[in-house]
């Protein structure tokens, strides 16, 4: 009896954990975790998860496949550093609050693409 009771805890705790991971896995973040996330790259670097995250949207592939019509399309020039990018980003956040309600594709998106756009 003792040890069903030790038990209960750990997989309680386990199975809250892995509800919580899945869920996040299956929400896309939005433009205030895209800031958060680009500031802690900054500051800690881009070779941690919240770093990836960041590199991820602020790096549009504007690639022949059908997209959202709403998401503007981005076109970056070869080469660019993706801690410009971050920077740019952060500072379109900074500057348009509203776009952190908005989800983290459409607000990088709308940021760079004023710097980016692609021709046609």
């Amino acid at each position: 009896m003792k040890i069903q009771k030790k038990l209960i805890f750990p997989l309680s705790l386990l199975f809250s954990l892995m509800t919580v991971d899945a869920r996040a896995e299956s929400e896309m973040p939005g433009g205030a975790e895209l800031l958060a996330a680009c500031q802690y790259a900054q500051k800690y670097g881009y070779d941690n998860t919240r770093g990836m995250l960041c590199i991820w949207y602020v790096t549009p592939c504007d690639c022949e496949i059908t997209k959202d019509e709403n998401i503007p399309r981005v076109c970056l020039p070869p080469g660019i550093d993706h801690t410009v990018l971050a920077q740019r980003v952060i500072q379109g956040l900074l500057d348009n609050p509203g776009l952190q309600a908005q989800a983290a594709e459409l607000a990088a998106a709308r940021i760079l693409s004023q710097d980016y756009p692609c021709d046609g």
